[in-house]
């Protein structure tokens, strides 16, 4: 039995091209009176991506892949390569908005598709 992922866009879809450095921060917005709470993301490219986050419009922190006894940064979560759904991930709101960056494990570039999505009430 194959699982269903329900979301309900709330705004236009955002794409990274992401490499191995810092891909410049890029603000993610809501559209109409629905609140931003999460973020669908979607890896289609051959390397893994490590994405961060802060309020919206706030610069992001330097993100690095974490490493043996090192950790990345806080708001930050590993997507995967060759997805062929989306992660859903809870992101910091300031204004109805959020900011993203990433770096990828590799040259790349991998395309990561980012959704604002709302609550499913």
């Amino acid at each position: 039995m194959s699982a269903t992922i329900v979301i309900r866009p709330i705004g236009p879809t955002y794409a990274l091209s992401v490499a191995a450095t810092q891909h410049a921060d890029v603000t993610i917005s809501a559209k109409g009176n629905d609140q931003l709470n999460y973020v669908a993301l979607t890896n289609v490219g051959s390397t893994d991506i490590c994405v961060v986050f802060s309020q919206g419009g706030i610069a992001t922190p330097a993100v690095v892949f974490p490493v043996d006894g090192t950790p990345t940064v806080p708001n930050s979560f590993l997507i995967p390569h060759g997805m062929t759904g989306a992660t859903v991930v809870a992101v910091p709101v300031i204004g109805n908005q959020t900011t993203i960056s990433a770096i990828g494990s590799a040259a790349g570039p991998s395309i990561l598709y980012v959704t604002p999505v709302g609550d499913q009430s």
